[in-house]
């Protein structure tokens, strides 16, 4: 379901799984650096 069948052919191939790797640690650390910049906003500290 949900585009499986669809999506298939295409996952299985390792590179694939790499790209989407890759796209998940990006908005992983997207996320991530917005919490740390928001948190630390008021202090205006220099990274």
């Amino acid at each position: 379901g949900f585009g499986a069948r669809l999506l298939g052919p295409f996952f299985a191939r390792p590179a694939a799984w790499r790209v989407l790797d890759g796209a998940v640690a990006a908005i992983m650390l997207a996320l991530a650096a917005n919490l740390v910049m928001r948190g630390l906003g008021p202090l205006k500290l220099v990274l």
